[in-house]
């Protein structure tokens, strides 16, 4: 990264994609709004995908030595360690513990600050489950790099009650959520419907209740509750075949991943979002995922899981109901009275978009831009 005179150089690091990361896109938003010069230290893009980044700031891509396991995160350690030696830069920002390595060898050698994003609860994700020794390596990590980080994030609040406790010696850290920039609503009345219109969006991957879902569909007893699922994911082609077994092709949808704007005017049409994780880990148990969001700014209600996160955001607002996840009659039964109560439906639409000027990215990078701001004055 080239010298620019008076202005603060940030590289922000990542191992994963940055397409469709709207964390990653927020907070390099953040970064040149205050006039500061932002790099990107990325992977490459998935085929068919580019982010749409500000014009100023650029992009490296390492290329990674394989899709998984040992390989993966030291090939890319090893190459961003040589990148960051050859580059002058005033913050390292580093996205999860995967490329902490590389940052504290560095550190080592060079003078920079850190800023740590805790995007989610490392110590409790089911890949380091039952992996005593790898688990113990990747927090000792994160450990070392809040030792000499100035600021950290993360998430949700359930997730930022956890690592003080995890993490005594480190009192630095400020709660940002994943929320989307603040929108008029574009719809404020559904259209008049006999069933109800549910929506999930968002990668079709184990463990967020999409099974479940589908089972609980075939269960209600107004056959005119539909299902749009917008994304992809590794669980398409089973998703597919049980919406066949089931014999829900008639109630089901396939839409691909879409742009953002594209995303709001379908979820706009929908009577209820869905967001199912299942509590397998203590990070899903903490989660707050970007589609809960979502369906918020766009004044649909939310049917989700029971699960702290969720549920006090749903008491909070009253924006909708939540479920045991695992339950799929309970699922199915819920799905059937909403579809009679489109009354109640009403009013937590509306309540939607009240929470939506609070719940906002408009709102959150507020407190984004003052830590950065105090941190490097």
């Amino acid at each position: 990264m080239s010298r620019v005179k008076n202005k603060k150089r940030i590289i922000l690091v990542t191992i994963d994609p940055i397409e469709r990361n709207r964390r990653v896109l927020n907070q390099l938003q953040t970064v040149t709004r205050l006039g500061w010069v932002a790099e990107v230290i990325t992977v490459r893009a998935h085929a068919g995908e580019s982010a749409e980044l500000p014009e100023e700031v650029r992009i490296v891509r390492l290329p990674l030595l394989a899709t998984s396991g040992p390989l993966k995160f030291m090939g890319f350690n090893a190459l961003l360690k040589i990148v960051l030696f050859f580059r002058s830069f005033d913050l390292v920002f580093v996205r999860g513990v995967w490329p902490a390595f590389a940052v504290l060898s560095v550190h080592m050698v060079k003078k920079f600050d850190i800023v740590y994003d805790a995007h989610e609860y490392f110590a409790g994700l089911p890949v380091l489950q039952n992996r005593k020794f790898v688990r113990n390596l990747w927090l000792w990590l994160e450990k070392q790099i809040l030792k000499r980080s100035k600021l950290a994030f993360t998430v949700s609040e359930p997730i930022l009650e956890r690592l003080y406790q995890r993490y005594p010696f480190f009192n630095n850290w400020l709660l940002i959520r994943n929320l989307p920039p603040y929108r008029s609503p574009a719809n404020q009345n559904r259209i008049e419907r006999n069933g109800l219109l549910v929506v999930y969006h968002g990668y079709f991957m184990p463990e967020r209740g999409l099974e479940n879902l589908l089972q609980a569909l075939a269960k209600t007893g107004d056959v005119n509750i539909r299902l749009k699922l917008v994304g992809d994911g590794i669980l398409k082609e089973k998703l597919h075949k049980l919406v066949i077994r089931l014999s829900l092709e008639e109630r089901v949808e396939f839409i691909g991943m879409q742009t953002e704007n594209r995303l709001n005017s379908i979820l706009s049409t929908c009577d209820l979002g869905i967001v199912l994780l299942l509590p397998v880990s203590e990070n899903h148990k903490f989660a707050l995922p970007n589609k809960f969001f979502d369906y918020i700014m766009t004044g649909v209600p939310v049917l989700a899981s029971n699960i702290p996160s969720l549920q006090n955001y749903i008491e909070k607002y009253k924006i909708g109901l939540t479920v045991n996840p695992d339950n799929i009659d309970e699922i199915a039964r819920k799905l059937d009275t909403l579809a009679l109560n489109k009354e109640k439906l009403a009013h937590w639409q509306q309540n939607c978009f009240l929470a939506a000027k609070e719940l906002c990215w408009d709102k959150e990078e507020i407190k984004l831009r003052q830590a950065y701001e105090k941190i490097l004055s």
